[in-house]
């Protein structure tokens, strides 16, 4: 009687919940981009994980040297092919950076398990082979400690995710051993900036577009990793005189300072 009970309550619990994407990159010298797999609008930002994790693209392993383009649990395996759909989402014109130049971007944290910090790998083929690729220095990271961050105020649906016959199962059954703790939700933007090595040779043909390079962006958080992987092309012949607009100019303003200082306070709050 006890294990039908316990195998029903497994069958009602999420056994993986995580959430961290790109969102967008751009340039500096223009254009942006969606992270393959992103289906934009379709997958709120706030709800249930099962919801809001559709297109959180996930790599196997920690190394961020590792071959692939990752998946999601709505689309499945990534290829090279869903830049159609990334580029029906931003616009015609991929990021385009000068050499030695920045790419500047948004990473979603929906979920405390899905934050920063990130690391970056250029594969010139744009084939997916980050092996053989560079490691890209990120100027602005995104918050985090190994890919965890505590939960901020505006959490609220978390909160009240946290009563209920449901909840107390799932603690019971995590205190048990037999499942993930869920990850509290957190839903901030934060811009990270990346500077692109400045040999940095773009060879790939993807779609009929040349000189594409993909950029594989991902946390180092066990239960993931979280991330995403952009495609990008080098300007030649432009010179990096500026760098890219800090979260592709979604974050300026106003916006800016209370999306900072959130998550400034979640770190802290983590670390503490």
């Amino acid at each position: 009687m006890h294990s039908k009970v316990l195998l029903a309550a497994l069958a009602t619990v999420p056994l993986v919940a995580a959430h961290g994407k790109v969102a967008v990159v751009c340039g500096d010298m223009g254009g942006n981009t969606t992270a393959l797999g992103i289906t934009g609008g379709d997958v709120p930002d706030r709800g249930p994980n099962k919801v809001t994790e559709t297109d959180t693209t996930t790599f196997n392993g920690k190394n961020i040297k590792s071959n692939g383009l990752g998946k999601t649990t709505g689309q499945g395996k990534n290829t090279a092919t869903m830049v159609k759909a990334a580029m029906a989402q931003s616009g015609a014109t991929l990021p385009q950076v000068a050499p030695g130049g920045t790419m500047a971007g948004v990473f979603h944290i929906v979920t405390t398990d899905g934050a920063g910090p990130v690391r970056v790998m250029i594969d010139e083929t744009a084939t997916g082979q980050f092996a053989a690729g560079k490691e890209a220095q990120v100027l602005q990271q995104v918050p985090g400690n190994r890919g965890n961050i505590a939960q901020t105020n505006n959490s609220a649906n978390q909160k009240a995710a946290n009563k209920g016959a449901r909840a107390l199962m799932e603690r019971a059954l995590t205190s048990m051993g037999l499942i993930q703790k869920r990850a509290g939700n957190v839903d901030t933007d934060n811009p990270f900036l990346i500077k692109i090595p400045a040999d940095t040779k773009c060879t790939g043909a993807v779609d009929g577009m040349t000189n594409v390079c993909m950029a594989k962006i991902a946390n180092e958080n066990n239960a993931g990793p979280f991330g995403g992987v952009v495609m990008f092309q080098i300007a030649e012949g432009a010179t990096a005189t500026k760098q890219a607009p800090e979260g592709c100019g979604m974050m300026g303003g106003a916006a800016a300072a209370p999306a900072a200082a959130a998550a400034k306070k979640a770190q802290r709050s983590f670390e503490a």
